[in-house]
């Protein structure tokens, strides 16, 4: 039996496959514009908070001393519930965990001070706790601990997004930027653009968006802090 060096060559498929490197680009601030979805008209009179569920359809909680409710309108503008509210009974300060399917109260969990901003992430919660600082409040067994220690003044808000913790100050005018430990990333402040600033969220890019009360517009911060423009 004969034997010669063959010319063929054996190679893996997998190595022929064609190899494509996708990039994807984030969208800096320059890139966001707004554009009308639709306009809803409340009856509210101090309207606090305000997010959108799954399905659709918006929540906002209007604060009284007397008559505070939640309502809850559906995505074609139609109300679909108002929840009678009990933010001021006496030694009972904390927060109400809601089923809004039912719509009934399932849980209360005590804070130390007056709860303002709420944002969720995963199963915890992070809480502007008047005075306190800033908690951390794990839904499924209603445990808190303090993840920033500072006196926060009441209508501060929180939004949380990837490994930073981003909350206002009105008293101060400033956004603040944080890591999860409480560790200062960044800190923004400009008087002549934003003025007692409250409400506030981060989009995926980490782009931070906030409501100036007194300066009565919103305004939109990169996800370093060094630049913004103001978008209403």
């Amino acid at each position: 039996m004969r034997t010669h060096t063959s010319s063929i060559e054996f190679t893996r498929a997998k190595n022929k496959q064609a190899q494509l490197q996708v990039v994807t680009t984030k969208k800096t601030i320059d890139d966001v514009k707004l554009i009308l979805q639709k306009k809803i008209t409340t009856d509210g009179i101090d309207i606090r908070g305000c997010c959108m569920s799954a399905e659709g359809d918006m929540l906002y909680t209007d604060y009284q001393v007397q008559g505070a409710s939640l309502t809850v309108i559906a995505s074609d503008n139609k109300l679909k519930y108002k929840m009678p509210l009990d933010p001021r009974i006496k030694g009972k300060v904390g927060i109400d965990i809601i089923d809004i399917k039912k719509p009934s109260k399932i849980k209360f969990i005590k804070l130390p001070s007056g709860p303002y901003g709420i944002a969720r992430d995963h199963n915890s919660l992070f809480v502007c706790v008047e005075r306190r600082g800033i908690y951390k409040i794990n839904i499924l067994d209603g445990t808190t601990s303090c993840v920033i220690s500072f006196v926060l003044p009441s209508h501060s808000y929180v939004a949380v997004y990837t490994d930073r913790i981003y909350y206002t100050n009105y008293e101060y005018n400033n956004v603040v930027c944080c890591d999860r430990n409480g560790a200062l990333v960044w800190t923004f402040k400009d008087d002549f653009v934003l003025k007692e600033p409250e409400g506030i969220a981060v989009d995926n890019n980490g782009n931070v968006y906030v409501v100036g009360e007194k300066s009565s517009n919103v305004v939109i911060l990169s996800n370093d802090g060094k630049h913004h423009k103001e978008l209403l």
